[in-house]
């Protein structure tokens, strides 16, 4: 697909003059012939079947980047580029804490504190021999002793802070706002779940700027290879849509296999963004934002239309549905004893005109 990760960029773009000299809006583009190929990156975002976005259905719009975040991305001022699942800047490792980096950050503050644990524990033997040996005191090892303590108690609790951010698939800017957060996101609409009056929610079609053939002609048409229409969802306030469950969330930062929990020798699996649902894998809160639109699979949503006896005409199909399961499992019934009598005349000889043509009972079958 075409466009660039934001994440390769090196720095906000210079925002776009026009022809008088003055610098354009830095507001999101109305379509895709609005931006240049390498900025516009909505390809990233559409050809998913979920993504984020602003209440309008557009990708969330970074002003200083001038480009569409990702999911779960954060503008970092000190890299000057939005980052995925940025989770802090930390000056003791030099670097942006993000996806691909959280797992080695947790494992080296995990060995960090268990190093420091060791040493505190040692050099608390040490002094207290020495103090019982000699009466005497030695300030380098009261020193170790007390930095052991100082950062064992700093890598403990970023340990344990971090593995709770893990369990739970957020990230330290994410928690801020855990609570009290509502996710708006735009979720594709099956081909069979398309209305004929509008839905019970807001959508929004891709490409942008696509002109239909009742449209004003005056706008420039873009070029369509499949139309995609989203639905424009909004989670309840405090739900993750990208929560899978502890287990699930840590395999997805810390590996699939027993031994990536313990060496930093792979990259975490959410970094790899090429599954086709989203960037990231979603939840079952997605799942039930799904069914409560109607846009599970399988499942039409209710288009508000009644039929003669004034029921909806979604139980109406279920009815019809049901009657059609019914007709089919009555013919496979009517197979299967036609196939039973068959047997019996092949077995009973002369009998078996009689059986196939009145059954057991002198009932034509």
């Amino acid at each position: 697909m075409a466009g660039l990760e934001l994440e390769k960029t090196n720095g906000p773009h210079t925002p776009a003059t026009g022809s008088d000299g003055y610098a354009l809006a830095a507001g999101p583009p109305t379509s895709e012939a609005d931006v240049g190929q390498e900025t516009s990156n909505l390809d990233k975002m559409y050809t998913k079947e979920v993504f984020s976005c602003e209440g309008d259905g557009r990708p969330i719009w970074c002003s200083t980047c001038l480009n569409f975040k990702p999911d779960r991305a954060h503008h970092c001022r000190e890299v000057g580029r939005c980052v995925r699942k940025m989770d802090h800047f930390c000056p003791w490792v030099g670097g942006v804490i993000s996806e691909t980096s959280f797992k080695f950050f947790l494992q080296f503050t995990t060995w960090a504190s268990f190093y420091c644990i060791f040493n505190l524990i040692v050099m608390a033997i040490f002094v207290a021999e020495l103090k019982r040996q000699t009466n005497t005191m030695n300030i380098h090892w009261v020193i170790t002793l007390a930095f052991g303590g100082l950062f064992g108690l700093f890598t403990l609790g970023m340990s344990f802070s971090s593995m709770q951010f893990v369990l739970l698939n957020t990230t330290t800017i994410e928690n801020l706002s855990r609570h009290s957060k509502v996710w708006t996101l735009a979720v594709l609409i099956p081909k069979n779940s398309l209305h004929s009056i509008p839905p019970p929610f807001h959508t929004i079609t891709y490409p942008l700027g696509y002109v239909g053939p009742n449209q004003d002609e005056a706008r420039p048409e873009i070029p369509v290879v499949q139309l995609r229409k989203f639905a424009i969802l909004h989670s309840k306030p405090g739900e993750n849509p990208w929560d899978l469950g502890p287990f699930r969330n840590f395999k997805s930062v810390m590996g699939d296999r027993w031994y990536d929990w313990f060496l930093p020798i792979r990259y975490s699996p959410c970094t790899h963004h090429d599954r086709y649902e989203a960037q990231f894998e979603t939840g079952p809160v997605v799942q039930r934002m799904r069914e409560d639109a109607g846009l599970a699979a399988g499942l039409a949503p209710f288009n508000g239309s009644l039929d003669g006896d004034g029921k909806p005409e979604r139980k109406r199909r279920r009815r019809k549905r049901q009657r059609t399961q019914d007709d089919a499992r009555e013919d496979s019934d009517r197979r299967r004893r036609k196939r039973r009598h068959s047997h019996n005349v092949h077995s009973d000889g002369g009998n078996g005109t009689e059986l196939s043509e009145y059954g057991e009972h002198g009932v034509v079958v």
